[in-house]
């Protein structure tokens, strides 16, 4: 453990995150001297939301580095560590989930559909305020005409999600997040036109 007098301060490797992902969180602990702490100091790792592996660490150059891994809860995940006698700087906070969604940006491919309709595709792009992509965020599409083959789904890895939308005549489609920074978030319209030839 570390001795009194040693401070431990926390990093994380981004303060916002998905859904069913992780990040990494590290220790820094030096003695009240400024030098590391020796190797093999135990550091353990506590957070309020998501789960902490290894719950424990220890360290190397006076570092320890454990990942927070989320699950299926938005919110807020505060995370402290202990070692021994030393005083904790701060708290981090990781924004999990629908929580961080700074932005939700629509496209539709092709955006013009030929005379008589057809079919398009809708895709979703989920970021946090820093345009860091989220995966495993919720989205819900809206259409004011036509169909839409689903309603909602969740990002995959890359922060994205598609629908498909068949329509005769000119729809106007958007697609949200719920929860998002500052309650729900929703992507600007995107207007899907019909040929007149």
């Amino acid at each position: 453990m570390a001795p009194t007098g040693s401070t431990l301060t926390l990093l994380v490797g981004r303060t916002s995150i998905g859904l069913n992902s992780s990040v990494n969180v590290t220790a820094l602990v030096y003695e009240s001297s400024g030098t590391p702490v020796h190797d093999g100091t135990v550091v353990a790792f506590f957070s309020t939301l998501g789960t902490i592996s290894p719950a424990q660490a220890t360290t190397t150059n006076g570092q320890a580095t454990v990942q927070l891994v989320t699950g299926t809860l938005s919110g807020v995940a505060e995370i402290t560590a202990t070692s021994g006698g030393a005083t904790l700087a701060s708290t981090v906070a990781v924004t999990v989930g629908a929580a961080a969604v700074g932005r939700v940006e629509l496209t539709a491919s092709p955006i013009s559909l030929r005379s008589g309709g057809g079919t398009t595709v809708l895709t979703a792009t989920v970021t946090d305020a820093s345009g860091n992509r989220l995966s495993g965020i919720p989205v819900t599409f809206n259409t004011d005409k036509g169909t839409l083959d689903q309603t909602g789904a969740s990002t995959d890895s890359n922060g994205q999600v598609q629908a498909k939308l068949t329509t005769v005549v000119n729809a106007i489609v958007t697609a949200s997040v719920a929860g998002g920074t500052g309650g729900s978030v929703t992507s600007l319209a995107v207007i899907v036109t019909v040929g007149s030839t």
